[in-house]
């Protein structure tokens, strides 16, 4: 203000100002979203008329899966006319409820009236659960339906909820499903449900609490066991399960969102993760203890034929070298073979590598005397402890199922003893190198990325190793195979060759050459190992994607979460919307099929995901040394070479 009385506003000091978002035009997220969900919408012609055809569609959808159910005998009391009334009644109720919560007592009354069972029930709830738009309608039945005690159904909201919490562990805690976490717990305490023991202890674990974990697991066991011997003597009755001719349907079969009936699973992986953190803190003794016990649950899991649990027996408990590698012992390749025979996909493709790399002797340990004569035989072993040679050609030939030892007093013959007779076989360098194609082959049906890499390797190939052949001396089983003339020199190192020398190699008169055996490769194998090089890009690009939907997934429930704190109503079925299609929906959405292939298989890539990024680099790698540039089965680039180009990143 001036001596004269002018007032000059630009220095005057300015009230403090109140700036609200809503005067500029801007809302916060959650308002700008539940304004969009309140704002009507008016359909165009052509909408109505694409919505009215999608409700045909659905329409049409359940019922021929009602009447497929029907004929696989699923209901108990519906049929395919009875069931679809039976979801318009049940709409009907919902909608004078005024809400997604149906009450146990009126929902118990509403079946009884119908004379409609829980499974039937639930039969029905699964269906329209694949439905897309019946979807909600499906998860108001299956709560409705764990609220008045259904198992079943608790185990599914359960089990959902244990998924989704790899994207936000407070599901696990979210008061919506509070009601289904009472009652499994119950359940799973009164240990009359081996499948709720086996979830509560999976949920246990999620939640920090290994030891209730390990209490639920181990008070499953017995029961568990029972079914699945139950289970090995029906498949020997009646053979390999067939086709199922309903796959909408196939949850029905007692198959749950999550496996629950192999407890020695869950109690191998946490006693080897709490042996590996034991070990590494210096705390030898305790650890020695949990490897033990981890080594118990996967004996139980082997006697089940488990392949989960034999792939665990040949990872968890292999021998290795000074570098790390693998030392193949007979053991081993029982494990691993029994695996990748049940389709297990990392086990096949560590099977079809062991064909192509191995040399002779295929298997590295020596084989038991009582188990002896055998073709891997290093010193033959005394009379009195060995079968006899006819009958180990009889075993090689197919002749007998098994050898066992005369004397009676020798240790147990093992099924993994019989390796030593039949991993002989393939004997030749093209004769393995071809069961190695085919083993890949099965694991790359299963999308396994390391195995395209090593097929293309393969196909790429100049040579065989002359090693891998077998020698005259031991298909023959002659005493030329032995390299030591006794157990004694064996273990002193003295060859047959030069006894009074400890520093001479074995003899190996009976060995291959040493020269290396050329193979074609044609035209057609070079364009077939570029197309599975590119199979291992797309399944790198799916990895990306993965970690962007699953990213972007984790933000979506945090917005959520921070909604539903000021929300005046809540949905149950909102924490437990079923994550594992949401995701398999939206991972499609806008991607190219090459690599929908990939994120159609998740627990298949979580095999492989730590090495992903090696792979990828790797066939960079093989395309700059051969000048390559990578297409797609669609025409696009996906690399371009760039000779003696250094590190590429992870776009690539």
């Amino acid at each position: 203000m001036c001596s004269c009385g002018t007032v000059f506003p630009s220095l005057s000091p300015r009230p403090p100002q109140r700036r609200n978002a809503a005067s500029k035009g801007h809302k916060a997220p959650s308002t700008r979203d539940k304004d969009k969900k309140q704002k009507p919408r008016v359909l165009t012609h052509e909408g109505i008329r694409l919505q009215k055809a999608s409700k045909e569609r659905s329409a049409r959808y359940k019922t021929d899966i009602y009447g497929k159910v029907g004929e696989h005998g699923f209901w108990r009391g519906l049929n395919a006319a009875t069931a679809d009334e039976f979801h318009r009644a049940f709409g009907e109720l919902v909608e004078q409820s005024g809400s997604r919560h149906v009450n146990k007592e009126t929902f118990e009354l509403f079946l009884a009236e119908r004379g409609v069972s829980h499974e039937d029930a639930f039969v029905v709830a699964l269906i329209l659960l694949s439905s897309k738009d019946d979807k909600t309608m499906g998860k108001i039945l299956l709560f409705a339906l764990s609220k008045s005690g259904y198992t079943e159904a608790t185990i599914r909201i359960c089990s959902h909820a244990l998924l989704g919490s790899k994207i936000a562990l407070h599901l696990l805690r979210a008061a919506e499903i509070m009601n289904a976490r009472g009652q499994l717990r119950a359940k799973a305490r009164e240990g009359l449900n081996y499948r709720c023991m086996v979830l509560e202890g999976k949920i246990s674990r999620a939640l920090g609490d290994e030891a209730d974990a390990i209490e639920m697991w181990e008070k499953a066991m017995a029961a568990a066991v029972k079914m699945g011997e139950a289970l090995l003597r029906r498949k020997q009755v009646e053979g390999p399960p067939g086709i199922k001719l309903v796959p909408e349907v196939v949850d029905l079969e007692r198959r749950d969102v999550m496996e629950l009936s192999t407890p020695w699973v869950d109690l191998t992986l946490l006693r080897f993760d709490r042996y590996t953190r034991l070990w590494d803190g210096n705390r030898f003794a305790q650890a020695e203890a949990e490897l033990e016990k981890a080594r118990e649950a996967v004996e139980i899991g082997c006697r089940m034929d488990d392949p989960t649990s034999h792939y665990h027996a040949a990872e968890f408990f292999r021998k290795t070298n000074a570098d790390g590698t693998t030392i193949h012992t007979s053991t081993w390749l029982y494990h691993i073979t029994k695996a990748a025979c049940s389709g297990y996909a990392i086990a096949c493709h560590k099977l079809g590598v062991f064909y192509a790399e191995s040399g002779w002797k295929y298997i590295e340990d020596e084989p038991p005397d009582h188990v002896k004569p055998t073709p891997f035989d290093s010193f033959p072993a005394p009379t009195s402890t060995s079968t006899s040679t006819l009958q180990t050609l009889k075993f090689m030939l197919g002749l007998s199922s098994s050898t066992g030892a005369q004397d009676a007093a020798a240790p147990a013959y093992k099924e993994s003893d019989d390796m030593f007779r039949s991993a002989i076989f393939p004997s030749t360098p093209e004769q393995r190198w071809e069961m190695a194609k085919q083993w890949l082959s099965i694991a790359m049906q299963q999308t396994y990325a390391p195995s395209y890499l090593s097929s293309a390797q393969m196909l790429l190939a100049e040579k065989l190793w002359a090693q891998a052949q077998t020698p005259k001396s031991a298909l023959e089983m002659t005493d030329a195979r032995y390299d030591y003339a006794s157990k004694a020199d064996f273990e002193a190192q003295i060859p047959i060759a030069k006894a009074d020398s400890t520093t001479t190699p074995p003899t190996t008169e009976q060995a291959p050459g040493d020269a290396d055996i050329p193979i074609p490769c044609p035209p057609s194998n070079i364009e077939t190992a570029k197309s599975r090089l590119a199979q291992v890009l797309y399944a790198h690009q799916a990895h990306l994607v993965r970690r962007k939907l699953l990213s972007r997934s984790q933000s979506a429930h945090r917005l959520r979460r921070q909604q539903s704190a000021t929300a005046t109503d809540t949905n149950e079925q909102d924490a437990v919307s079923n994550l594992e299609e949401r995701h398999r929906v939206e991972s499609l959405r806008g991607v190219p099929e090459a690599v929908k292939v990939f994120l159609r298989s998740p627990d298949t890539m979580e095999m492989y995901g730590g090495e992903i990024e090696g792979l990828a680099r790797r066939v960079w790698e093989i395309c700059d040394l051969r000048g390559w540039d990578l297409v797609g089965g669609d025409g696009g680039l996906l690399y371009k070479c760039r000779v003696g180009g250094g590190d590429k990143g992870l776009e690539g």
